[in-house]
């Protein structure tokens, strides 16, 4: 798993900055990773304080979830705000020293080619859920 391949790099490469992104609850302090990267909101200050004081590294990620309204995300439906907070909440939190975007150029095929999308009070915004689906952009499918 994780321990025999990053391991194994460490055993070839020493010097080599590791990072992986593991949404683990508990991080094994002795594992040959030197930043752990979790979702952000799995965070939980007492489980990265041992990892941190043995001198590596925790950053944060968001992507496709964390997608409920009580949760900060990038999605243009939501106000633009919350962009902005998302890393505010990275900076006031002990130990969190980068961000890690997650496939922010990733376009998929649409799952449903004969489902229209509303625009929201004639703007950029629409009735899509993007928690459900990832797509690929095309000018046919809005209905106004």
């Amino acid at each position: 798993g994780v321990r025999q391949l990053f391991g194994a790099i460490k055993s070839k490469w020493p010097s080599l900055r590791t990072v992986a992104v593991l949404n683990w609850p508990h991080m094994p302090i002795d594992l040959p990773v030197d930043v752990w990267i979790l979702q952000y909101e799995y965070y939980n200050a007492s489980r990265a304080e041992p990892w941190l004081k043995a001198g590596k590294e925790q950053w944060w990620y968001h992507c496709i979830s964390p997608s409920g309204s009580k949760y900060l995300n990038t999605f243009i439906e939501r106000p633009l705000i919350e962009t902005r907070l998302l890393f505010w909440l990275a900076a006031g939190n002990f130990g969190v020293s980068g961000w890690l975007y997650y496939a922010v150029d990733l376009w998929k095929g649409w799952p449903h080619p004969k489902t229209v999308i509303k625009r929201i009070d004639n703007t950029a915004k629409t009735d899509w859920d993007p928690a459900n689906y990832v797509w690929l952009p095309r000018h046919d499918i809005f209905a106004n």
